[in-house]
């Protein structure tokens, strides 16, 4: 089943195109699926987007930038992540400005860069950018730069040649405690003597960009922390809330696009990188979803992947998936379904489902709470039931259920109890009649067992 809705609204200067695709197959690997995708046309020729795909929990993001107002002057950038290793951060730009005789061809992947740039602005001999860079799949070309750069706060000078590179670069910028960078790096070809430098920054725009490092040989120490956000990000909605400036009733918290990466390098211990990408928005049954991505690079570990969706139905509707993949023996996996539901005065749903996978066995790790009265027409009756169950990779405690209702109508209370163990079972059951001043009671047990014989008193 496909379910697909599209809008087109016009306005002024722009226009939006959203649409929405919900897909429900019997075919394994594509039982269900959904897309998201905003585009936001410019009167002058400009386009922006972003395209939201999930497949069977596997997350597909694409980032469309750019504008076409006539053939020498054309850029266009896409960014595109995925759950492929080869291709989870993908850069392509193309595009013709020839005011600052620009030409880009460029694809790059994480492991793997091609194209072509060529850049040449000169406004003085005090202002001038110059820069070129060549990468084939071929032996002596896969990767040719030069660069020239000078500008009031700025100089950088290098070649490059494969892996080599020769020059300096240069940066003294400052305009507040919130805006300021200073780098100064040295490139040599010498072995172990590559890059070596200082850096320090502070940049709070459009997300946040910190620096703090030294590098020297082999040895670098500092840390390093880029937020970068697609629209709102996450410290806007969180200064909102400091400043309680008002937002959408509708929503706990407003929709947010933040992706944050942190470096941590140490002298004595290898370069500990951290990637994330949380985002809140609206799914397409108007429920608030929130969607966090991170993955922690250990030295010669594979990495910790964490995929965690929230989705916000209402204040007593909720559902929450996560997923972690790790590189040690004991958790190698984990998969953990929340769920809540509660209507209040009525029901309670609680389950919380985890799967454990150390690489031999699955275990289950599960909890289960249920509570639920209800009152018929006109007080003809009450009736109560709550139930429990647990679910452990303990010997001692592999599963447990108990459940317990009552009901009453007129004087007359049912009641009855069961609680089950793989070795054993109890169920009880009670009447009582409260008609006063007469009271007038009986009930019964039964016990089974693999162990004792089975027992039975009324």
């Amino acid at each position: 089943m496909i379910n697909s809705s599209w809008a087109i609204h016009k306005g002024l200067k722009e226009n939006n195109v959203t649409g929405r695709v919900t897909l429900l197959t019997p075919f394994q690997g594509y039982t269900k699926g959904f897309l998201r995708t905003e585009f936001v046309f410019g009167h002058k020729r400009d386009i922006k987007g972003v395209t939201y795909l999930d497949l069977e929990e596997k997350v597909i993001k694409i980032y469309v930038n750019g504008h076409m107002r006539r053939i020498t002057n054309c850029m266009l950038v896409v960014n595109v992540t995925s759950p492929i290793p080869q291709f989870s951060h993908t850069t392509a730009r193309f595009g013709f400005v020839e005011a600052d005789r620009h030409l880009v061809a460029m694809i790059v992947t994480p492991n793997t860069t091609t194209g072509i740039e060529v850049l040449l602005k000169l406004l003085s001999l005090q202002d001038f950018q110059i820069f070129g860079h060549v990468a084939l799949p071929l032996q002596y070309l896969n990767r040719a730069m030069i660069t020239a750069k000078r500008a009031a706060e700025e100089v950088d000078f290098r070649v490059g040649w494969g892996s080599m590179d020769f020059g300096f670069t240069g940066i003294w910028q400052w305009k507040s405690i919130l805006d300021f960078v200073y780098v100064y790096k040295l490139y040599t070809p010498l072995e172990d003597f590559e890059e070596n430098g200082l850096v320090m920054k502070n940049i709070y725009k459009n997300g946040l960009d910190t620096e703090l490092s030294i590098r020297l040989s082999k040895h670098k120490f500092g840390i390093a922390i880029l937020l970068v956000d697609n629209g709102k990000g996450l410290l806007d909605v969180i200064k909102d809330r400091f400043q309680h400036k008002p937002g959408s009733p509708d929503m706990f918290v407003e929709n947010f696009d933040t992706e944050a990466s942190v470096i941590l390098d140490t002298l004595y211990y290898p370069t500990i990188t951290f990637h994330s990408h949380m985002m809140k928005f609206v799914g397409p049954d108007e429920q608030d979803i929130l969607e966090a991505n991170a993955t922690l690079h250990l030295p010669d570990k594979a990495p910790i992947v964490l995929t965690d969706v929230f989705i916000l139905e209402s204040y007593t509707v909720m559902q929450n998936t996560l997923n972690l993949v790790t590189p040690f023996q004991a958790i190698q996996q984990l998969k953990s379904v929340y769920t809540l539901d509660i209507a209040i005065g009525e029901k309670i749903n609680l389950t919380c489902v985890a799967l454990l996978y150390n690489g031999t066995y699955w275990h289950e790790i599960s909890y289960k709470i249920f509570y639920e009265t209800e009152i018929g027409e006109d007080d003809a009756y009450q009736s109560y039931l709550a139930s429990v169950g647990i679910a452990t990779p303990l010997a001692v405690l592999p599963a447990l259920e108990a459940r317990v209702s009552a009901r009453l109508e007129d004087a007359l209370w049912k009641l009855s109890a069961d609680i089950a163990m793989p070795s054993f079972t109890v169920t009880a059951l009670a009447r009582l009649e409260l008609d006063d001043p007469f009271v007038e009671t009986s009930g019964s047990l039964n016990l089974t067992s693999a162990y004792l014989e089975d027992y039975f008193i009324k």
